[in-house]
Parts: C-alpha cells; sequence; structure tokens
C-alpha cells in the first residue's frame, strides 16, 4: 500500500488554513469505509497522513 501524498499548507494564520488539496481526495468522508480519507480527516490529524 503506497501512502497518500501529504497536505501541503498554503497558507496558515490564527483563523485561515488553506491547503493545496491533491487531486481525487474527497474534501469530506463518503459513505463507506473505503471513503474515510478524505481532506478535513486529514487537516484535523485523523487521516493517514499530516
Amino acid at each position: 500500500m503506497t501512502l497518500p501524498p501529504p497536505l501541503l499548507p498554503v497558507h496558515e494564520d490564527p483563523y485561515l488554513l488553506v491547503f493545496d488539496k491533491p487531486a481525487g481526495l474527497l474534501c469530506v468522508p463518503g459513505r463507506g469505509d473505503d471513503k474515510q480519507d478524505c481532506l478535513s480527516a486529514r487537516a484535523c490529524g485523523n487521516g493517514p497522513t499530516r
């Protein structure tokens, strides 16, 4: 299994966090175990990479 590319922060300040989202990565989790890897989970530290 290959790990997905890490999220690259583009901008960060006390109010805003901007990532360069890889193509094909969901923004929010979908239905099913195979659709749980998403931008929101990774940004919160719950995804496979951070």
